[in-house]
């Protein structure tokens, strides 16, 4: 029902009601009514013509004041949706059914301005998500350019470098004709020297891009292997199984084999290395073995030595990580990856 039908039936209720009022009091007063007995005739002992004029008169305020409230009751409704509206808060009166059409159409419209609101809201988020994905992909790209670019120029420079000095203290020491503790201080030299080589070629393993670059994991870890084979003087053997897994995974596991690689380079002192990746019956074993100096895993320094990167990813790709190492005794990484053939490639 519109206001304005609302108002025109309170009009003729009002008025059928004042007529008949007027109707009811002229025949109780006289059959033959003029304006002067509206003064004279008394109702109640008030004249009859105030006594209508007051009746009519408080019979219209009460009418207005009731519609009146009813309107602005609707009204304070829809502010409210309205600031609601501004503030992004859900408004639950928005919903509600309203007595007059025009009324019943304004929510209609606060409900389509509620959805553009909702939807514009939700693009802006769309695109602060996007250009924030855009910017860690950029600042992504711009770390492994620059680990690429330290990776080749500590190759070229320092670790050349350490490579020389190595082959001339190894020359000298050959001459016997230095005395004990010159020939003793020369081979600790030597020693550091082929230390810092070996903790070198841990950080160029750390600097290495973490992704395959297109190749399989078999692949990867065979040609790491084969290339510290020949450059470290430590033994390494391996053992691998020929296999392919989802390219997170096996990016995954390549970083871990990189990281345990690392860590023995850097801190075992080993003399041999052997590393095992293996497939069996659905899981996948990744074993670690060195027969370097070790350490406790209470040691507060257990997290510096690079494994909660390794236990982080273990995790990631919904392995097992099982840690053994003690002092003198060498370190033992074996990861446990179970094998899901179905589902997407996270």
């Amino acid at each position: 029902m519109s206001i304005k039908r609302y108002f025109i039936a309170l009009a003729i209720v009002l008025t059928l009601f004042l007529i008949g009022l007027s109707f009811l009091t002229l025949s109780y007063l006289n059959d033959h009514f003029s304006w002067k007995t509206l003064y004279e005739e008394k109702v109640f002992s008030i004249p009859s013509g105030v006594f209508l004029l007051s009746v009519s008169l408080l019979f219209s305020i009460t009418l207005g004041w009731f519609a009146s409230h009813k309107i602005q009751q609707h009204l304070d409704e829809l502010h409210y949706s309205v600031r609601k509206i501004d503030s992004g808060l859900p408004d639950s009166n928005l919903h509600n059914k309203s007595d007059f059409l025009e009324f019943e159409r304004i929510h209609e419209q606060l409900q389509h301005l509620r959805k553009k609101v909702e939807r514009q809201a939700e693009k802006a988020q769309q695109m602060t998500n996007l250009s924030r994905e855009q910017e860690e992909k950029i600042q992504k790209e711009t770390i492994v350019k620059e680990r690429n670019r330290l990776a080749r120029e500590l190759h070229d420079s320092v670790s050349q470098q350490l490579f020389a000095a190595s082959m001339m203290l190894s020359a000298v020491n050959e001459n016997d004709t230095y005395p004990p503790e010159q020939k003793r201080q020369l081979e600790l030299i030597e020693e550091t020297i082929v230390q810092a080589q070996s903790e070198m070629r841990g950080l160029l393993l750390q600097l290495r891009p973490v992704q395959l670059k297109g190749i399989r994991l078999v692949e990867g870890v065979e040609n790491l292997l084969i290339e510290l084979a020949n450059k470290q003087s430590m033994k390494i053997s391996w053992k691998i199984d020929d296999f392919s897994l989802k390219k997170g995974v096996e990016n995954h596991l390549f970083r871990i084999i990189q990281e345990g690689i690392s860590n023995t380079l850097r801190h075992a002192k080993a003399q041999t290395l052997e590393v095992y990746l293996l497939k069996k019956d659905g899981i996948v074993f990744l074993k670690i073995i060195d027969d370097g100096i070790g350490f406790s895993i209470k040691d507060e320094k257990f997290g510096s030595y690079g494994l909660t990167s390794i236990k982080e990813r273990t995790d990631e790709i919904g392995g097992n990580l099982k840690l053994i190492s003690f002092p003198g005794k060498g370190t033992s990484i074996e990861v446990k990856v179970p094998i899901l053939e179905k589902g997407n490639d996270q």
